[in-house]
C-alpha cells in the first residue's frame, strides 16, 4: 500500500532480542558508516577529493605564512588535514542510521532481520523529522533519503567543484584577515581547519549516495553531526597569541548538542557508536507498526507483551505478520 506523507513510516529490521534492546532504552543506534554493507560507502562517490582540491588552488594559489613568515606548502597542509579524518574515529566517520521503506522486504530480512525470524520496527517519519535540521543549524541530526547511482556515474562534478572553491576562498580570507605577527603555526592549523571543515561537509553529502544495486532497499538514513561553536573561530589569548577557538594540540573543537560516542568491544572488534534518544515521542506514537517476520515463531500477542513491558502505548501500535513464505535454516 502507497504510503501518504501524513501516514508514512520507516522500518528497521532487526532480530527480536536487538528489537527489545531498543524497546528498553528507547534509543536507535547510529553506526559508524565503516561497518555498512557496503564497503565502498562514502568513497565510492568520489574518491579523489585531495586530488581535486590541490588541483584547484594551484589554478589560483595564494600564499599561506607560517612560521617566521615561511611559506607553507598547501598540498602538505592538506594531506594533515586528511590524515586527521583518518586517525580519529570522531573526524573520520560518520555515525549513521539506516531505514526502509518497505515493511516486509526478504533482502532485509535475510541481512538485518535474523534471516526472517525477527522483526521490521516501523517508526513515525514525521515525527523523525521534526527532530532533524536539513542544514545542522539548530539540531544535530540530519534525516535524507538515499540518492541511488551506478558504479560509473559520479556526483555531480559542479557540486564537488564548489564545495572545493568555497573551502579554498574561507582560507584564502583567513590568511588576509588574519596577521600572525609573532610568526607562530596557528596560520597552518587553521588552513586545516578549514580543510577538514569540508572534508566533514562533502562526507555528510556523499552519505546519502549509494550504489544503485541496492536501490530495492528504498533507503532513509538518519546521521548525527558535530556543530562548531557559534562564536568566532579565531581570537587572541590573554597573552595577545593569535588562537584557533576550541583547539588543543589534537585537533579538537567545540562542538553543540551531539550525543557522546559509545565504545563497545563486539565479535574481536572496537566499535564506536551514537544513540538516537526517542524516549520523549513514545507517547506520541513513535513506534508505528510491528512486522513479524516469516520465521519468526512469534505470535502478535507476544510482540504486544513486550511492548507493554517497556512502556509502548498499545492504542497507537499496529502488529502485522509477513506475507512471504519465507523458511529460514535453524
Amino acid at each position: 500500500m502507497r504510503q501518504t506523507e501524513d501516514s508514512k513510516i520507516i522500518y528497521q529490521y532487526r532480530s527480536l532480542e536487538v528489537f527489545e534492546k531498543i524497546l528498553e532504552k528507547k534509543k536507535i543506534r547510529l553506526s559508524d558508516h565503516n561497518s555498512f554493507n557496503d564497503f565502498m560507502e562514502v568513497r565510492w562517490a568520489y574518491p579523489n577529493v585531495l586530488t581535486e582540491l590541490v588541483k584547484l588552488y594551484k589554478e589560483n594559489p595564494f600564499t599561506i605564512k607560517g612560521k617566521s613568515g615561511k611559506t607553507l606548502n598547501f598540498e602538505t597542509i592538506a594531506k594533515k588535514a586528511f590524515s586527521y579524518m583518518s586517525e580519529r574515529p570522531e573526524d573520520g566517520v560518520i555515525f549513521c542510521a539506516c531505514f526502509s521503506e518497505e515493511d516486509d522486504l526478504l533482502s532485509q530480512w535475510r541481512a538485518y532481520g535474523n534471516d526472517g525470524r525477527g522483526v521490521a520496527i516501523g517508526f513515525d517519519f514525521n515525527l523523525l523529522e521534526k527532530e532533524c535540521d536539513p542544514c545542522f543549524d539548530f539540531k544535530p541530526y540530519k534525516l535524507n533519503s538515499i540518492t541511488y547511482i551506478n558504479a560509473e556515474e559520479k556526483i555531480a562534478s559542479s557540486e564537488i567543484t564548489k564545495w572545493l572553491n568555497n573551502c579554498l576562498d574561507h582560507i584564502k580570507s583567513s590568511m588576509e584577515k588574519y596577521k600572525d605577527d609573532d610568526g607562530s603555526p596557528t596560520i597552518e592549523r587553521l588552513a586545516q581547519m578549514f580543510i577538514w571543515s569540508f572534508l566533514h561537509t562533502a562526507m555528510t553529502e556523499f552519505i546519502f549516495y549509494k550504489n544503485d544495486f541496492f536501490k530495492e532497499e528504498k533507503e532513509w538514513r538518519l546521521i548525527v553531526n558535530k556543530k562548531y561553536s557559534k562564536t568566532t573561530y579565531y581570537t587572541k589569548d590573554d597573552k595577545g597569541s593569535w588562537k584557533i577557538r576550541g583547539m588543543n594540540d589534537k585537533f579538537d573543537y567545540d562542538f553543540d548538542e551531539s550525543p557522546e560516542i559509545v565504545v563497545e568491544s563486539k565479535n574481536d572488534r572496537v566499535v564506536y557508536y551514537k544513540e538516537f534518544d526517542f524516549s520523549k515521542l513514545i507517547d506520541k506514537g513513535f513506534i508505528r507498526k510491528i512486522v513479524i517476520g516469516p520465521s519468526a515463531f512469534l505470535k502478535r500477542e507476544d510482540i504486544m507483551q513486550l511492548c507493554i513491558k517497556h512502556g509502548i502505548p498499545p492504542e497507537k501500535l499496529e502488529i502485522e505478520i509477513s506475507k512471504g513464505t519465507y523458511r529460514s535454516v535453524h
